[in-house]
């Protein structure tokens, strides 16, 4: 079985109907992650595409990273708490061997994709731009620059990890996600219900 590192699974306590949701995705692909309740909002105000609840996950990712350097992982992996596994994609993921060398791998990708070049029977796509941090691996390799872009930058972690991915060329995603969001569903981070 696939190695995902320490794996990391940001959600409210409070939030009791996604959490019985989320168990029961957990406990059909049998992960195991430690929770992790998120830094405490601080309303005031942001930059036009940023808002509390998105500053909220660029601390807590901070505070992950931090961690991961102090406790020597070599690589962890971070969810939200709305992910949706498909069951196909999933088992072809968790029979794979990640890429020897990468900075982040990404399980879901929204937005604008720009990739590199592959063939049909790849899993690993290389990712030269795309968002979503719904799902993914971070590699020990990148923890420092994460972690000085996300102190310096007061914008979305995805802004920030699609700018790694542009400059730096080691990053993939999954050719097929195996996790997706629930469509029509509240985004706590974006403050309304998205359709994805």
């Amino acid at each position: 079985m696939i190695d995902l590192g320490k794996t990391y699974c940001i959600h409210r306590s409070k939030d009791e109907k996604r959490y019985t949701r989320l168990v029961e995705e957990l406990d059909r692909v049998n992960i195991d992650p430690v929770f992790v309740e998120p830094e405490k909002p601080i309303e005031k105000e942001y930059p036009k595409n940023m808002n509390s609840n998105m500053d909220s996950l660029r601390r807590t990712t901070i505070k992950l990273i931090e961690n991961a350097i102090e406790k020597g992982y070599d690589k962890i992996t971070i969810m939200e708490d709305d992910c949706v596994f498909v069951d196909a994609l999933w088992s072809m993921f968790i029979k794979s061997n990640l890429p020897d060398t990468f900075n982040f791998i990404h399980l879901n990708v929204t937005g604008r994709e720009v990739n590199g070049a592959f063939n049909q029977n790849e899993i690993y796509v290389p990712l030269f731009f795309g968002e979503c941090c719904q799902f993914y691996v971070i590699h020990n390799r990148i923890y420092s620059k994460y972690l000085e872009l996300l102190k310096k930058h007061i914008t979305p972690i995805d802004v920030i990890t699609s700018s790694i991915h542009r400059k730096e060329r080691k990053s993939f995603r999954i050719c097929n996600s195996p996790v997706r969001h629930i469509p029509n569903n509240y985004s706590t981070l974006r403050k309304e219900i998205v359709k994805y």
